[in-house]
């Protein structure tokens, strides 16, 4: 992972293949001769001794990976995630691989670079994301990052550089409901995974998730499985 800060990064190569994943903030990456604007779930792939800079006006977080990979050849250096972050997901399981360096930590890096080759290939040859798709896809990853903070949509679309009413309607179009719609999803999931798998109290999975209070988190929950949060984790075996 690399947390970067204003003016960016300087003008770099390296000998091998590199692929960046955008998590946080906003970016302008310059590759060659051209220079693209980023968002989280922006992902780069940069050839060996291809030189590129991140130029940033604030604080960015993305991850990168270098790796070799003979006969590779994409269709295009600028990629977009999947709806469920297969590239940013497997980068961080090969970084994790190889600061851990567990019992045939090289065999799995080794997988997980095949797997990582394979979604690029994939995502490269896929249809062109429209200018619409790539704000969709920019917001949700904005979502899924910091569900837990207090997001709002007239903050999400400052950060975007877009209005309420495009967004809403692009979102809509794209996911079939709106981007406070699919806030609340996301927290729900998180709250309810941490619900059946910890024995946190109530107040605290709140906390955690972005919740004003405990009576808030039930009143989602109830609404959304007409159950309790007692009896879910009951249901879950968890005391």
């Amino acid at each position: 992972m690399h947390n970067g800060y204003a003016p960016g990064f300087p003008l770099h190569a390296h000998p091998t293949w590199e692929i960046t994943v955008q998590c946080q903030g906003k970016i302008r990456t310059a590759q060659g001769n051209a220079t693209i604007e980023t968002y989280p779930g922006t992902a780069f792939l940069h050839a060996p001794g291809l030189a590129h800079a991140d130029i940033a006006t604030e604080t960015y977080q993305l991850i990168y990976v270098m790796f070799e990979c003979a006969g590779l050849e994409p269709l295009q250096s600028v990629l977009y995630d999947d709806t469920d972050g297969s590239l940013e997901e497997t980068c961080k399981a090969i970084v994790r691989e190889w600061r851990g360096q567990a019992p045939h930590f090289e065999t799995m890096i080794d997988l997980l670079v095949r797997r990582l080759v394979l979604l690029i290939g994939r995502l490269t040859s896929a249809v062109p994301h429209t200018a619409s798709e790539q704000l969709v896809g920019a917001a949700a990853a904005i979502i899924e990052d910091r569900f837990n903070q207090p997001l709002t949509l007239d903050g999400l679309c400052k950060e975007l550089s877009t209005t309420t009413a495009k967004l809403r309607r692009d979102f809509v179009q794209s996911r079939g409901q709106t981007p406070t719609d699919y806030l609340q999803a996301v927290r729900l999931r998180h709250a309810i995974a941490t619900l059946r798998s910890t024995d946190l109290t109530l107040e605290t999975i709140a906390h955690l998730n972005g919740y004003f209070s405990a009576s808030h988190l039930t009143r989602h929950i109830k609404a959304a499985t007409g159950s309790t949060p007692g009896q879910l984790r009951r249901h879950s075996g968890t005391s």
